[in-house]
């Protein structure tokens, strides 16, 4: 490898430091402009298209995406007539940051009466790479002498499931200033990883040093172990974990980097990932380690 290349294992220590040490710098959204229309799919708890909504749960829904987006108070209340507070919203902010709803499913209405009244369902947010994330919510809707109060009683990101991941093979070599600059943002890195992958008819010949760079789509539960692992046999949890470095994006989007040497067109090698829960911190959950993702790494199977 030529001096002018980095690591990518060493690129991806430094930027975990960096991103630590710079928490919310690199909080790109998606604009700062209150919506007043809705531009995504409204469904019942049937998964029937609903035509429109009444102003309050409307305005309420706008709200809650523009405060989940960072976007002041203030600004929602001129543009919404809206007063929306809520402790969970700050929490949820970093982990949508990029993320637009695509979708909700709206499963209690509420009242229309002025009197206060719940209005509860499930948004569904996504973006162009491919991440996605499910947010029950359950708001307080009362009208008010200057428009709305609305309280967000609870926001629910949902864990459950297998993850859908993406892997990409690239050479250690190809890691250059380019992925250096977008270190730092999931978004970029996946952009730059994946215009660097190779595919399965252009391995090179004979041993060389890659890196796998698995990017999570959906959120990992706090507290719940991942493991990716290299190994030779297809079956089973067994594979070695050393070599690989985590880094959580964004509040909770995580990507891992896994270097290893190899003859891709000759060799065979699978990518295991595995999660394990802690029963301690989710009593419904089994606490064994559990496959969640196998890839094939080398020549075609």
């Amino acid at each position: 490898m030529h001096n002018k290349h980095l690591s990518f294992s060493l690129i991806f220590c430094l930027a975990l430091l960096s991103i630590q040490a710079h928490a919310g710098l690199f909080d790109i959204r998606i604009g700062k402009k209150v919506e007043t229309e809705i531009n995504f799919e409204l469904l019942d708890s049937q998964l029937q298209s609903i035509g429109s909504l009444p102003q309050a749960q409307k305005n309420s829904l706008l709200a809650l995406d523009a405060a989940m987006r960072g976007i002041k108070t203030k600004k929602i209340k001129k543009s919404l007539n809206v007063n929306i507070s809520g402790e969970q919203i700050d929490a949820i902010k970093d982990v949508i940051s990029n993320l637009s709803i695509k979708n909700a499913v709206i499963d209690n209405m509420g009242g229309t009466n002025g009197a206060a009244s719940p209005f509860s369902g499930l948004i569904t947010m996504a973006d162009d790479v491919g991440r996605s994330i499910q947010i029950g919510f359950l708001m307080s809707i009362s009208n008010a002498a200057s428009g709305y109060d609305v309280q967000v009683v609870n926001l629910n990101p949902s864990f459950w499931g297998a993850p859908n991941m993406e892997v990409f093979i690239v050479e250690d070599e190809s890691v250059d200033s380019s992925t250096q600059a977008v270190i730092d943002n999931y978004v970029g890195l996946y952009k730059n990883i994946s215009s660097k992958s190779l595919s399965t008819s252009a391995y090179p010949s004979g041993k060389r040093k890659y890196i796998a760079v698995v990017f999570f789509k959906n959120l990992i539960a706090p507290n719940v172990r991942v493991k990716v692992k290299l190994a030779s046999e297809r079956t089973g949890l067994e594979g070695k974990s050393d070599n690989n470095y985590f880094q959580v994006f964004e509040g909770g989007w995580v990507v891992s980097v896994r270097s290893f040497e190899s003859d891709l067109k000759n060799d065979v090698q699978w990518l295991k990932v595995t999660l394990q829960s802690d029963k301690s911190d989710y009593p419904a959950m089994k606490d064994d380690e559990r496959l969640v993702g196998l890839f094939p790494l080398g020549r075609n199977i």
